[in-house]
């Protein structure tokens, strides 16, 4: 784990190092967006108040923002953050205990009179 000062959310946050399918495609996500739009990683970096040396982590993808800077980040490009993860599942994640497992299917309840 590495941790680093985030200055847009004024708290220090846990970076993890380990480099996931998830954190691959965020990251190319949000580079393609930021080129779109012209703006240098420094430009993304200052108008969403994210550090560029983590901005750079995130979009070579050796790092995965917290939910609070991937919203920061999506805003700034003008996205809705659901663009950045659209199509991921927990696999793409790194996986530091067991699959989820679905919840079973509820039966309804039905009132018996009598």
């Amino acid at each position: 784990m590495l941790s680093l000062y985030d200055p847009g959310s004024g708290s220090v946050v846990s970076m993890s190092r380990t480099e996931s399918a998830a954190a691959g495609i965020i990251g190319k996500r949000i580079k393609q967006e930021r080129l779109a739009v012209r703006a240098t990683r420094l430009d993304l970096a200052y108008h969403a108040k994210v550090d560029p040396t983590n901005l750079g982590r995130y979009e070579t993808g050796k790092a995965l923002p917290n939910l609070a800077t991937l919203v920061r980040i999506a805003e700034t490009l003008g996205l809705d953050p659901g663009t950045l993860i659209a199509g991921l599942n927990s696999a793409d994640f790194p996986q530091d205990r067991e699959a989820p497992q679905p919840l079973p299917t509820r039966v309804p309840h039905t009132s018996s009179t009598g």
